[in-house]
């Protein structure tokens, strides 16, 4: 068969094959021409059932699928470290790229063809993200919007290469998300953002099939990485990045206003008194002052990890749960983290 060059590259960490086997089998059965897509996965060291996997879908695929294999990943905030590795191994000739989880699903027939047509009309320096989420349509007002709620997009190659990885910490969808927010900030015609609305997907929530230990482990690394890609040093690259975007559009000098680290860092710590209320998750309880405290010295120490649970198991079973935590999407996972505890 004749080599056709790669135009679209998908990257991402998979440990669960037939998750990955639904993934790429979405991407690849849904596309006008399968032979330009080319999928880099991160697997953990000697992970045999992946690997037998991901020779089964070459072998029907014409070698769509290349992988890496390590032992970085220990926890979930170590899952961004292979993912820039993942760039070295892209093809020369791809033009779009994305970073996704397994537990995506691609819905549209012939989304290739849709991205190149945005690519086609976007004319903007060969710099553009395609941003197809559910958050598509988000307007950020702060750094903090962009880590809870990020958009992940398709990106031209040219800005990933610009900006040299998919993420110095944890998160490459919330990093970008950064990136592209300061990127704004250096005037409209600066936005390289289209939005599409003929693609869709499935898979977009987060935090699911976890157990209740899962769910409250998963929260404390949650509030570490958080805390990270917020930080000072985070967004002094991520300005850096938006700086190096900006120059390659316009090819003049562009400077981008640094941040200042006391008033920067002041303004955090007053933020994570209300941790949750700026995270998104407003409500009597996750507003207080108290229970931010009390969360954030809880995310230090695992002592009380049972008495947690105990406490949540009995606050639900005596319909109070409710009571306590408002919003409706954080109690939905706490029932569903109980009930896969069963």
């Amino acid at each position: 068969m004749k080599n056709v060059d790669k135009i679209f590259s998908l990257h991402l960490n998979s440990n669960k094959p037939n998750k990955f086997e639904y993934f790429a089998k979405s991407f690849l059965e849904n596309m006008s021409n399968p032979n330009t897509l080319e999928i880099i996965v991160h697997i953990d060291q000697d992970d045999q059932l992946m690997k037998a996997k991901i020779e089964a879908i070459n072998n029907k695929y014409n070698n769509t699928i290349k992988y890496i294999e390590s032992n970085i990943i220990k926890n979930f905030n170590d899952a961004w470290k292979p993912l820039n590795i993942l760039l070295n191994e892209t093809s020369d000739s791809v033009k779009i790229i994305a970073c996704l989880s397994d537990d995506i699903k691609i819905c549209t027939k012939k989304w290739d063809l849709i991205l190149l047509k945005h690519a086609k009309e976007s004319n903007k320096s060969n710099i553009f993200r395609i941003r197809c989420s559910q958050y598509k349509n988000e307007k950020y007002n702060n750094v903090w919007e962009c880590a809870y709620k990020p958009d992940f997009s398709f990106y031209s190659k040219k800005w990933i290469d610009t900006v040299k990885c998919w993420s110095p910490c944890i998160g490459p969808d919330t990093y970008q998300e950064i990136v592209s927010f300061y990127l704004n900030m250096c005037g409209a015609e600066y936005n390289m953002s289209i939005v599409d609305n003929k693609i869709s997907f499935e898979g977009e929530k987060i935090l699911t099939g976890l157990s209740i230990q899962e769910r409250i482990t998963r929260a404390k690394l949650g509030y570490k990485s958080f805390s990270k890609i917020i930080s000072y040093n985070i967004q002094k690259k991520a300005i850096k990045s938006a700086e190096l975007l900006a120059n390659e559009i316009s090819h003049d000098k562009i400077k981008l206003k640094n941040i200042n680290y006391i008033s920067y860092t002041i303004k955090n710590i007053f933020k994570k008194l209300k941790f949750f209320h700026h995270r998104g998750s407003k409500g009597w309880l996750t507003s207080s002052i108290i229970f931010n405290l009390l969360f954030i010295s809880w995310c230090r120490v695992d002592i009380f990890d049972k008495f947690i649970i105990k406490l949540i198991k009995f606050l639900e079973k005596n319909k109070l749960l409710q009571k306590f935590i408002t919003n409706k999407n954080q109690y939905e996972k706490l029932v569903e983290a109980l009930r896969n505890s069963e």
